[in-house]
């Protein structure tokens, strides 16, 4: 097989790996509740709109019961890998831009839920490593503003001061790390 060949395979196989995984889906996490101090294994998701998590936790018997927490309520203790996490590592080495769309359904499902600001700064660096900053804050700035910390206590943190002084916006830079 020639090296476009098995670009193009490797293309397809990770396209199919995006489409097949465009449901919502339901994020795993072992949770803290801080109201009565109990850990719980349940699903959570964030509501940007209302500022809340909602966490569903399925009892003995099928019961579900759902409720909404807001993040001072809760500890997110430990949040299931997204499923196709390797997959996107490994379309990182050989087509970093393959891997965008993918990146962006994790930023968009996993939002303020860790996983989200990981995705950020690889989309970040890729843009980055293309000369496109402005790119780079653009895909970037849903992720901040679900989470304002996120632009100085996150693993994607250093991607956005380094896209920011890449497009001159030194100044925005100050406000952010002021707060």
């Amino acid at each position: 097989m020639n090296h476009t060949t098995t670009r193009f395979l490797s293309f397809a196989a990770f396209l199919f790996l995006c489409v097949a995984t465009t449901a919502r889906a339901d994020v795993k996490a072992q949770i803290l509740d801080l109201s009565n101090n109990q850990k719980i294994a349940a699903d959570i998701r964030w509501m940007p709109v209302d500022k809340q998590y909602v966490v569903t936790v399925r009892g003995q018997g099928g019961q579900i019961s759902e409720r909404t927490c807001s993040a001072d309520d809760i500890r997110i203790l430990q949040v299931q890998t997204p499923q196709n996490w390797e997959q996107i590592l490994k379309t990182l080495k050989s087509n970093p831009t393959s891997a965008i769309p993918a990146l962006k359904k994790i930023a968009n499902d996993y939002k303020m839920l860790m996983w989200d600001t990981r995705a950020g700064k690889l989309i970040g660096e890729i843009y980055l490593k293309q000369g496109q900053a402005e790119k780079a804050l653009a895909e970037m700035a849903p992720i901040m503003q679900a989470n304002p910390t996120a632009g100085w206590n996150s693993p994607m943190a250093p991607v956005l001061w380094k896209a920011m002084i890449d497009s001159k916006k030194t100044r925005q830079l100050g406000r952010l790390l002021e707060q």
